[in-house]
């Protein structure tokens, strides 16, 4: 077993101190024979006058998954209280928002019965089309700030809750240039999940491959709704990247590990779309085996009531 090489010189540096007094050096990461991480700490205990000294490791996996767990519970609950104030701000948007453009569509539909000229109609299919766009997102924006995570598991179809969560996202793709294909090869099938945590985990894994791929030459994302064993719906959420390299795999789905710089992103993306699928009794995966960048979401199959939207 080797250590990171980051850590190879604290260690060294450690075994040439002289003294009396234990001296330890905590968070080293050692490497196994198999290429995982341990987290450990190292101890140097000299023994009198014998110049003999005793070295320990520790194994610090539960301290440091104390930590996260820590860290985690914290993020979380700072991340309640923003959604919990955008929540508050985006109802109050909506209400002050959507009579106004109910309004603005009706008058469309008015002038379209009388209009006559074909530059006039076109203008007011362009505001009709912009009008629709806000409704989008500001339907969107109501979904994705609540938290509905401590309230039980509801029947929504999929392919519907992606649409309208992603309108978030829509001018961040289009700035990028970035298309964006949804298929849902399950004829409209409905999943048990808390809709609006689940959305923000959509939002998360499409921003993460927006900002993974948006310098590259080819720009796609693809969202595939299919079937899966055991009554289960499975979405796969693939980009044009060419894979997660293995040495970042290991780690991705921990608190606060990023590869981005910092001005780009925390580390809590995945770590908190992990959580929210599987509080949603569902599963979250990366498929390593596949070419492009690929992650798998699965989760328990419903009937969708009556009143649900098409």
């Amino acid at each position: 077993m080797l250590f990171k090489k980051a850590h190879e010189q604290r260690v060294e540096s450690l075994l040439a101190l002289t003294g009396v007094e234990p001296i330890k050096e905590p968070d080293l990461i050692l490497i196994r024979k198999s290429g995982r991480p341990l987290n450990v700490g190292v101890s140097v205990h000299p023994k009198g006058d014998e110049g003999i000294v005793v070295v320990t490791l520790s194994d610090e996996t539960l301290v440091k998954k104390a930590e996260w767990q820590i860290a985690d519970i914290k993020s979380t609950m700072v991340e309640n209280a923003k959604f919990a104030a955008l929540g508050e701000m985006a109802t109050g948007i909506a209400h002050e928002v959507n009579n106004p453009l109910a309004i603005i569509l009706g008058i469309c539909d008015v002038l379209q019965e009388k209009v006559n000229s074909s530059d006039a109609l076109h203008d007011i299919s362009r505001i009709v089309n912009t009008t629709e766009r806000i409704v989008k997102i500001v339907k969107g924006l109501k979904r994705v700030s609540r938290d509905d995570s401590n309230e039980p598991l509801r029947s929504i179809r999929l392919k519907t809750l992606v649409e309208e969560s992603l309108w978030v996202v829509s001018e961040k793709l289009s700035g990028h240039e970035i298309e964006l294909v949804i298929e849902d090869l399950t004829d409209g099938a409905a999943v048990l999940c808390h809709p609006s945590m689940l959305s923000q985990a959509v939002i998360n894994l499409v921003g993460n491959a927006i900002d993974a791929i948006s310098e590259r030459a080819e720009k796609w994302i693809l969202i595939k709704i299919t079937p899966a064993e055991r009554g289960k719906i499975r979405m796969l959420v693939i980009d044009s990247g060419p894979g997660i390299p293995e040495k970042i795999q290991l780690n991705m789905f921990t608190p606060f590990f990023t590869t981005k710089g910092p001005d780009l992103g925390t580390g809590l993306g995945l770590s908190l779309t992990k959580r929210i699928v599987e509080n949603s009794q569902g599963t979250l995966k990366y498929l390593s085996k596949e070419k492009k960048t690929c992650f798998e979401i699965q989760l328990e199959a419903a009937e969708l009531p009556n009143s649900a939207p098409v």
